[in-house]
């Protein structure tokens, strides 16, 4: 039996098959964790099967939390494995890569998505606020022809969110963007994260990017 370091403790996730991790007891302070444990309560009560605590959510989005917490200032550094390494930054955008560069330009995708979701001119200035915070937040994950695509759509629809009082959902966005349901939930949930749930900005921060972008030559 793998002995588990000291101060970490075992947990299996997954949707249907069950895969073992082992992460540091200081996640449990943190409330986005919490709310995986609540999940949990609420799914196998006391009674966990395998031994050991057990949560249902995706082996993927259980990865994205890892990787959110790891980065905190505040003491979070080990990693889902045991060891105290924090995560490498590069690869915080990785959840945005696809197998291939999609045919289509960056501009004719933006002109795509605001064609079919009839979102307000606005939320492209939001989405262009959450990328420039992601790349100075993180500027070891820069953005790349095999993420772009995928960042821009979820980002624009997270803004349509915050900024339009009617938007279409996940689903409709899918369609438009190219993406699985599945994918596109998993990606908005990875932004918000990354941005530290903090998707609303002032009025000073929108304005300085809307008279950026609309000083700029963008054809």
């Amino acid at each position: 039996m793998t002995v588990v370091p000291k101060g970490h403790f075992v947990v299996y996730v997954g949707e249907v098959k069950k895969k073992r991790f082992v992460v540091p007891i200081s996640f449990l302070k943190h409330p986005s964790f919490q709310n995986l444990l609540s999940q949990a309560e609420e799914e196998f009560g006391f009674n966990h099967p395998l031994g050991a605590l057990v949560i249902p959510c995706s082996e993927e989005a259980f990865l994205d939390l890892t990787c959110f917490l790891t980065e905190q200032p505040n003491g979070l550094n080990s990693n889902a494995t045991g060891h105290n390494t924090s995560a490498p930054l590069g690869k915080c955008l990785h959840a945005f890569h696809g197998v291939r560069a999609p045919n289509i330009s960056i501009l004719k995708y933006l002109e795509r998505i605001y064609k079919y979701t009839n979102c307000s001119p606005s939320c492209f200035v939001l989405g262009y606020v959450y990328i420039d915070m992601l790349a100075h937040k993180h500027p070891n994950s820069p953005l790349v022809s095999l993420n772009v695509h995928r960042l821009l759509v979820t980002c624009v629809m997270v803004a349509a969110k915050v900024l339009d009082d009617a938007h279409y959902n996940n689903g409709f966005y899918t369609r438009v963007g190219g993406v699985t349901s599945a994918e596109l939930n998993r990606l908005e949930m990875k932004l918000l994260f990354l941005l530290d749930f903090g998707v609303a900005v002032s009025s000073r921060v929108f304005k300085t990017y809307y008279f950026h972008l609309d000083t700029r030559d963008v054809h």
